[in-house]
């Protein structure tokens, strides 16, 4: 009977070791699913923020591209005012100065009319 004593008491030395190293091995196993889920956790955050930070920087570049656009148009714009008013002041200048012609030639006739007018009533 010694023996089977001995036996039993093993194997519930044995079963108490296992009993020790199983639990050990569940408390391992908590704390690494623990760690994962903090690890998915972090990334998720880390995956938003990322996301959000794309669309900024998507949005950002979008808004720099309309700016961009603006003062081109803008530009663009002045230009062609700039190239108006100096077609305007040519147009103006030319008409001016076909006037100035046009009365020029007009003072020149009267002159010589007057001169041959009065030539030939001398004669």
């Amino acid at each position: 009977m010694k023996k089977h004593s001995q036996l039993e008491i093993e194997l519930a030395s044995r079963n108490d070791n296992f009993s020790k190293i199983l639990n050990e091995k569940r408390d391992e196993v908590y704390i690494s699913t623990r760690e994962r889920d903090d690890n998915l956790d972090i990334l998720l955050t880390l995956e938003r923020r990322w996301d959000k930070e794309q669309s900024a920087e998507k949005q950002r570049k979008e808004e720099e591209e309309r700016e961009k656009q603006r003062v081109l148009a803008l530009e663009a714009q002045k230009e062609k005012e700039h190239y108006a008013s100096i077609m305007i002041q040519r147009k103006c200048k030319a008409y001016l100065k076909h006037k100035l012609k046009s009365k020029k030639k007009q003072t020149a006739k009267k002159k010589k009319g007057g001169k041959k007018g009065s030539k030939s009533k001398k004669k």
